[in-house]
Order: structure tokens, then sequence, then C-alpha cells
């Protein structure tokens, strides 16, 4: 029976530690790297530039949302009061978030090697197969201090417990699970893709399944999270970040596909 890729970088791993990747024999088969184990699966959708954009309104937190194309990518925006924040997102599951309130600016970048963090003029980077303890920890002392950090954590709370599925909800809460593990709520990954999964399952249970884009949206969304269990029981609890961060870029994977298919393109 075929491993999944986590299983196998988890073994490789153990073995190599964050050692580079050996040279490939000429004969024999391709060794995973870790790219290609956090890659989400590849899109069924073929993307092209959308030409419009859609608006909305969420009551609970007073935020005016936008969702609208953004060179190859789509662009969420959203506004509550002082606080602002952006969110780009590229096909393959990279993603650019920006909050700011007045001068108060912090910036989270994912990709398939690690993700980064801009404060003011200081960047952090953070390679989860190799950060240490210290690394979070000094890299939450720096969240604690950002006012926009704050303020968009306490959005968070509020969408959480919202019954809210609309698609700019969904995309600014699987974005705030990233800020939220790096700001020390390490349970917010998986209590967020619970959150969305669960009801995905519960109308996948009492509607068709025919094809379309929220339906292929649903089940991309419950098989991350299903994947997201199995990768948190099958590695070490020191790996379990590797887990979050191709959670991370298989959900905005499929929020990018699902907004494309949505505006027919």
């Amino acid at each position: 029976m075929r491993l999944p890729c986590f299983v196998i970088a988890a073994l490789v791993f153990s073995v190599l530690a964050s050692a580079p990747a050996p040279t490939l024999a000429a004969t024999g088969p391709p060794t995973p790297t870790l790219a290609a184990c956090m890659a989400p699966p590849a899109s069924a959708a073929s993307i092209a530039s959308p030409s419009g954009r859609q608006t909305d309104f969420e009551p609970r937190t007073q935020t005016t949302f936008e969702v609208r194309p953004a060179g190859e990518g789509i662009e969420l925006s959203g506004r509550s009061g002082a606080l602002t924040f952006t969110k780009q997102v590229s096909r393959d599951g990279r993603m650019t978030l920006q909050l700011m309130v007045g001068s108060d600016r912090a910036t989270f970048e994912t990709t398939s090697d690690g993700l980064s963090v801009t404060l003011g003029r200081k960047k952090t980077k953070i390679d989860p197969r190799n950060a240490s303890d210290r690394d979070y920890e000094n890299l939450r002392i720096q969240l604690a201090r950002s006012q926009s950090v704050r303020q968009f954590r306490r959005q968070l709370a509020a969408l959480e417990a919202a019954d809210d599925d609309r698609p700019a909800v969904l995309g600014t809460l699987t974005a705030g699970a990233l800020v939220s593990v790096l700001d020390g709520d390490e349970g917010a990954p998986r209590r967020i893709a619970k959150r969305i999964a669960h009801r995905q399952q519960e109308r996948l249970r009492a509607v068709s399944m025919s094809p379309g884009c929220f339906p292929e949206y649903e089940r991309e969304v419950v098989t991350a999270w299903d994947d997201l269990e199995l990768c948190y029981y099958s590695v070490s609890p020191l790996l379990w970040r590797v887990c979050d961060l191709r959670w991370f870029l298989w959900v905005e994977s499929a929020w990018f596909s699902f907004i494309s298919c949505s505006w027919g393109f």
C-alpha cells in the first residue's frame, strides 16, 4: 500500500534531519521532496483571469468584504472599524496576508518552503521542518506587540462562532488559522478545519452530489481536514506544524479554485 506523502516525509526527516536532499541516482525512483509533499492536489479547474468582483457585508463583525482578481491570483480584502486586511491567493495555495491598523502593519506569507512574518521593518522566516520552540516563542513575543494582529484575532473569534459559510468568511477563517497558530493558539488549524469540514459534511449528506463549484470545494475541505487529522496521528508532534502548513496550502488552493469556478472561467 502506498504511504501518504507526509508519512514518507516524516521518515525522510528522521534519517536526514535538516540536511539537504541527496542527489538522486540515475537508475532509482525520485525521492519525495518536502515541496512535493506539502503541495496541495492539482486543481481540476482550468484557471484564467476573472473580470469581476464581489462585495459582501458580515453584520456580526461589521466587516465589509470584497473579492476580486489580482493578476494571476485572487484577492480578498476586508474592513472593520480601524482594521483593514488583504489576502492574496495563488492557484497553488501560496498566500500573502496583510493586516493594518493605522501605522501598525503585519504581513504573513506562506509557500511550500515555509512562511515568513514581517512586522514593521523586521522580517522573520520560519521553516517548520527545523524551527525550534524558541523560534516560535520569539515570534509570538513580536506578534503580541501588534495592534493589527490583536484586532484581527478578535474578529476571527466572532467569525468562527458565526453561522456563516459565505466565501469571504471562509477565506478569512483559513487565513486566520495561520495567524492564530503563530500567535500561540496551536489548536487553531485543527479547530477551524473541523468547523469548516463538519458543516460541509452535513450539507453533502443533505444534497445531491451533482457536479458544481461549491460541492467540489466541500469535498476538498473535508478531504483536507481528514488529511490533517491523519498527519497529526502519523508523525511526531515536532512535525505537526508541517501538517499545518500542508493544510493551509491545500485549503487556500481549494478556495482559489472555488472562487474561480464561481466566476465561470
